[in-house]
């Protein structure tokens, strides 16, 4: 179940686990920003940027074991939308390459 709290995406499969995941975080920020709802979510942007500048994204998640479904979203993001909002993302993501 998906739910937006505080705008953060949080899903939970399991209620014993922590329902934050980066990948779900990052899918949700893509489908708004390609439907021109991105300024719903500028918290999980923050989020996400502050997760690529501190490289958390390194360790595993409990529903997800490997960051390149991560970069997936939100290069196909950045690539896909010109929202100046981006900017940070964008270089960050380069930074990453």
């Amino acid at each position: 179940m998906l739910t937006i709290v505080n705008p953060l995406s949080q899903a939970y499969f399991d209620h014993t686990c922590p329902r934050f995941c980066p990948l779900v975080c990052a899918n949700v920020l893509w489908l708004f920003y390609l439907n021109d709802q991105g300024y719903k979510m500028t918290s999980t942007l923050e989020l996400l940027c502050h997760i690529l500048c501190t490289c958390v994204y390194e360790f595993n998640t409990h529903y997800c074991y490997s960051s390149d479904w991560l970069f997936y979203y939100l290069r196909d993001l950045c690539g896909r939308c010109s929202n100046p909002e981006l900017s940070e993302l964008r270089h960050l993501l380069e930074m990453r390459q």
